[in-house]
């Protein structure tokens, strides 16, 4: 539905054409770029057919280290972990960077063993480790996370509807230049939190990556989390000595002449229904 909305009211062309006019006294209004990020699997079996079917350009990136992982994304797996309907223990400690943490849920039960907790409670507990664990190192990260599986009792698994492409897939995605492949970095880390040298390593080896398997140069690139605190200028220093050309933050708003083509900005767009979404275009654009 929202292909068809595009196709009908915007102009969508590939992210390339909307940056190659930056500087010009005046911006086509109708052009719209539709991107993706991080990688996942259905980016191949879901959107590309659409996309091959209203002759739709994307671009998709994606995590290097994640290509072909046996696990899903340290975000999906804490979802899984804390917002299934499982019950949970009535109490959580965790060690994050030195310190620890100590939680008491709700619902509690009588024997003082697992509690049934309520999902409000859930969404909060959830983000607050989210916002700890998007902090720290991939290790010490990957630790808490198992630590979690065990407090839960849970094992780890790879859905199939949070898995990442695998190597072949991401060719496939590749093939006949609908769909440009952009690099998410390495290990997807808050860029901004790592000393500069850090943040143009991640970077580099997750283009390097990328352009190893498919043999071609990746010019295009989105910054983790994508915010005003996640994109320093060390950070966009060291997006434009990696080679990007252009780079998607997550910061709300529409290209202007002026926009600096290496803090582009983006338009979240939800599970809406087409008639919400054709609504809410109109006010964007």
């Amino acid at each position: 539905e929202h292909l068809e909305v595009l196709s009908r009211q915007r102009q969508p062309v590939a992210l390339r054409e909307v940056t190659a006019d930056l500087g010009l006294p005046q911006l086509d209004q109708r052009q719209v770029a539709v991107t993706f990020d991080d990688g996942y699997a259905d980016n191949l079996t879901n959107a590309k057919p659409l996309l091959e079917q209203f002759e739709i350009p994307a671009t998709v990136f994606v995590v290097g280290d994640a290509i072909g992982a046996e696990r899903e994304f340290w975000w999906d797996e804490l979802d899984r972990i804390l917002l299934g309907k499982h019950p949970l223990p009535a109490s959580l400690s965790l060690r994050i960077s030195g310190q620890q943490h100590h939680w008491e849920l709700a619902d509690r039960a009588r024997d003082g063993a697992l509690s049934r907790l309520r999902r409000p409670t859930r969404r909060r507990l959830r983000r607050g480790i989210w916002a700890r664990l998007r902090e720290i190192e991939p290790s010490e990260r990957w630790r808490i996370i198992n630590e979690l599986q065990a407090w839960a009792g849970l094992s780890a698994t790879v859905r199939e509807d949070r898995r990442v492409m695998t190597e072949t897939e991401l060719r496939t995605l590749a093939d006949g230049g609908l769909v440009e492949i952009g690099a998410h970095t390495a290990s997807h880390p808050r860029l901004s939190a790592l000393p500069a040298k850090d943040q143009l390593s991640d970077i580099v080896r997750g283009k390097e990556r990328l352009e190893a398997i498919l043999n071609a140069p990746v010019t295009s690139f989105s910054y983790p989390f994508g915010g005003r605190l996640d994109v320093s200028t060390a950070t966009v220093n060291a997006v434009r000595s990696a080679g990007f050309l252009r780079a998607c933050t997550t910061r709300p708003g529409v290209v202007q002449t002026t926009t600096n083509p290496l803090r582009l900005p983006r338009i979240y767009v939800g599970d809406w229904s087409g008639e919400e979404f054709e609504r809410r275009l109109a006010t964007w654009l």
